[in-house]
Parts: structure tokens; C-alpha cells; sequence
């Protein structure tokens, strides 16, 4: 036997010690690959705490009140000055009628590119570049494809076009957010030259349409703007609003379609719930209302009537808005969801909210160092977990409660912390490479 060897065993004490110190190399070592072997074998994914905003909220059918002028003409092919919405002064030119047959395709193509304009810009406009608005883009987008096959299949395509533009709406917001832009000014600036080009082709105009008063211009009319007007709604009714809702559009206005202003930004926004529900509402307040035609922005507007009667288990809720939101669809008829509830934290996905020690959070990565962030869970989302940002005790001088000291405490989680989603044989201390 080697004598370095022999010596380490001939001595009894010497040899306890040494095959000691031999087993804890060994644990050692065995200790050292298990912690270094899975940074090697797990790809750990994390995400951004962020702070979101989820509300509850009552969704109902909401119908457009508002004094609409249609404007009349003695026939010919219209050709706006102007885009849809823009605001006209009195006396202002905004539309010029030609009896020429060759200045109707050229009008149609002014409309095809002002249509390319307007998604861009309302592409841009709601582009809102964060982690959370990747998903939620994501089912917009499919959203709006099934609208469309379901249109298509049942043979409705009434709304078809509306359909199709909040599909590209959605498809470049997601474009914006995903490569990390902010503009299609470039394309506008093209489309918009593109557009000047073709009206310098159209020859002189038999006449031109000016406002009588100031206002806002808009192209289309869907023939209710005799009906879904501020002389109907003063007279408002239960009854009345069932026999409006269920009337025809008016024929006279459809086929001599000139377009209409708008002369006052105050606008109302109608709807039919039921009586115990609109008990929650008080006259003179303020509600957040989002339209399904502009479902990423939110209009604040006044409860300025509760209607309704004994003998009616329904209510009218009549809301007010003297403003005129930029980008925003005056469609008649529109989904709202009245927000009554919100509720602002942070987004946690669910399969990363874990319990350790008997507390609730999550683990992080700070660094290259596995950590645990406690967590104080609000509500939970589709996806998600909503979780408090208003802690407790983030200070060092903060004293636990007496039912809190048989728990190990640790810090709570902090805003842009790198949440670890799934992840194997997690610990707080644990190295990752």
C-alpha cells in the first residue's frame, strides 16, 4: 500500500477524521452539481411585473343620440374637401359636386386612401407599447377574424367593412408593438400626396356645399338622424326608445347621401337595463364607458337621467358627453361596458404565484440570483393574477404583527421586478447562470 495512504489510516483517530473529511468532499461535490446542473438543463422564462387595470364593469346596448343635419344637394358625385369628422367653419367649402361619370372612380379611390389613412392613424393612435398589450392585441385580432368568417357564413355583411378595418387596426398595433415603432408617417405622407394627385385630376365643379353654421363633417349616414335625435330623447319614454330602436332607417336619406354636420359636441349615449341594476346609479356622477368600437380607450360621461316607472322592470340610463373624442365611431347602434369597479396592481400570470412558508408570492430573478417576493393577491383576470402594489411593509423599520412572526417574512414584489414563470426546484438564494 502507498505510504502517504497508510499513514493516513494507521493512526484511529486519524483515520475517523480523515474518512470525515473524505464524505464531506464528497457531499460537497454532490451538493455543487445539483446546484449547478439545472442553470445548465432549465431555461428559465420570466416577464416584467407591470401595472395593469382590471375593472368590473355592466355591459349593455347603447344607442346614439345627437342633432344631425343632413345635408341636401341637387345630385352629382361628392367629393369631400375634408376628412370624416373634421371640424367646418360657417361659410367653409368642405365638399364640391361634379356631374362628370369619370369623377366617380376617381372619388371612390379618393375614399379607398382616405380609409388607408384612417386605420393607419387610429393604428398609431392606440398603439400602447407594454408587455400586457401583447396578448390582448393578440385576441383582438382573432376576435375581430371571427367576426368576419361569422359574417361571411351567415351571409351578414352589413357590417363587414367596420369588421375589417378593426382587423387591420389590430393587426398594425401589433406590428407597432412587436417591432418596437411608433409611426406610419412615411405611408400617410404618401397616401395623402397620392390623394391630392387625384383630386387635381377632377375637372371644375358644378357647385360647391358650404356649412351654415360651425360644425363637424361626416361622409356616411345610416338614416336615422331624423329619428335618434335630442327632440326624441326630451321626450323620452320606455316605450318610445322600444318603438325607435326597433324603426327603419329612413330611405330619403340613404339615397341622397351628402354626408351631414354635426353642429354641438354634446352628445348621449342611451341605454336599457334592468331596474335593480341601475339602482347602483346616481344621477350628476361621472362613469367610465367603453364602446366596442373603440375598445382600448375609456369616455367619461355624465348620468344625466335614470328613466323609468313603476310599472316597467327596466330602467333607461341616459349618459352625456360634450366633447367629441378624437378617432371615436358615432355608430347608432354600440356594445358599452359601464366600468363601476377598478382594480390597478400587478399582472401575475398564474402558474407563477407560488407558496413558500406558508406565504403567498412569487419567485424572481434578480440578477443571476433565484429570489421570493411575497405577494397579496387582489383578484384574478382570464390570465392573470392581480397583486397589491400598495404593500404593506416595504421599509426596514417596519414591525410585524405578533400572527405574522411564526412565518418567515420576505420582501414583497417591486414594480419592473423579472417575475420567473414555471421553472424546477426553485429556492430563494439559488444561483442561476
Amino acid at each position: 500500500m502507498n505510504k502517504k495512504i497508510q499513514d493516513m489510516f494507521c493512526d484511529p483517530k486519524t483515520a475517523i477524521r480523515n474518512v470525515l473529511l473524505l464524505l464531506l468532499m464528497i457531499f460537497a461535490v454532490i451538493y455543487a452539481f445539483f446546484q449547478i446542473y439545472p442553470s445548465f438543463s432549465e431555461n428559465i422564462k420570466t416577464q416584467t411585473a407591470l401595472e395593469v387595470s382590471v375593472f368590473e364593469s355592466l355591459e349593455a346596448d347603447a344607442y346614439i343620440f345627437r342633432d344631425e343635419h343632413v345635408v341636401s344637394g341637387d345630385g352629382g358625385i361628392l367629393v369631400t374637401l375634408i376628412g370624416d369628422g373634421d371640424r367646418v367653419s360657417k361659410g367653409q367649402c368642405y365638399a364640391n359636386v361634379y356631374s362628370q361619370d369619370d369623377a366617380a372612380s376617381l372619388q371612390k379611390q379618393i375614399d379607398s386612401i382616405d380609409r388607408k389613412i384612417e386605420v393607419l392613424e387610429k393604428s398609431v393612435g392606440e398603439a400602447k407599447v407594454h408587455v400586457a398589450d401583447v396578448s390582448k392585441t393578440e385576441k383582438n385580432i382573432k376576435s375581430s377574424l371571427d367576426t368576419i368568417y361569422k359574417n361571411v357564413a351567415s351571409g351578414d355583411l352589413s357590417e363587414l367593412a367596420e369588421a375589417e378595418k378593426k382587423l387591420n387596426v389590430e393587426m398594425n398595433k401589433y406590428d407597432l408593438i412587436v417591432n418596437m415603432t411608433n409611426t406610419y408617417s412615411d405611408e400617410i405622407a404618401s397616401l395623402k400626396a397620392e390623394r391630392r394627385s387625384i383630386e387635381n385630376r377632377i375637372d371644375s365643379a358644378s357647385y360647391g356645399l358650404y356649412a351654415a353654421e360651425s360644425g363637424n363633417y361626416y361622409g356616411d349616414v345610416d338614416g336615422y338622424e331624423n329619428t335618434f335625435n335630442l327632440k326624441a330623447l326630451n321626450s323620452l319614454s320606455l316605450s318610445s326608445f322600444e318603438e325607435l330602436t326597433s324603426s327603419l332607417p329612413e330611405n330619403k336619406i340613404l339615397n341622397s347621401n351628402f354626408g351631414k354636420i354635426v353642429y354641438s359636441f354634446s352628445w348621449y349615449a342611451v341605454c336599457e337595463i334592468d331596474k335593480s341594476a341601475a339602482a347602483a346609479y346616481t344621477v350628476g356622477n361621472y362613469y367610465s364607458l367603453m364602446f366596442d368600437t373603440m375598445p382600448d380607450s375609456e369616455i367619461r360621461m355624465e348620468l344625466s337621467d335614470i328613466i323609468s316607472n313603476t310599472a316597467e322592470k327596466n330602467a333607461l340610463l341616459v349618459f352625456k358627453c360634450n366633447t367629441s373624442p378624437d378617432g371615436f365611431s358615432y355608430k347608432r347602434k354600440q356594445k358599452i361596458q359601464i366600468i363601476n369597479n377598478r382594480i390597478t396592481g400587478f399582472a401575475i400570470p398564474k402558474e407563477a404565484l407560488r407558496i413558500v412558508d406558508g406565504v403567498t408570492g412569487v419567485y424572481i430573478l434578480d440578477g443571476d440570483i433565484v429570489r421570493f417576493r411575497m405577494v397579496n393577491i387582489l383578484t384574478t383576470d382570464e390570465d392573470y393574477y392581480i397583486g397589491d402594489m400598495n404593500n404593506p411593509y416595504l421599509s426596514e423599520d417596519y414591525n410585524p404583527s405578533e400572527s405574522a412572526e411564526d412565518k418567515k417574512l420576505y420582501k414583497y414584489l417591486s414594480l419592473y421586478d423579472n417575475i420567473i414563470i414555471g421553472g424546477k426546484s426553485l429556492f430563494d438564494g439559488k444561483i442561476v447562470s
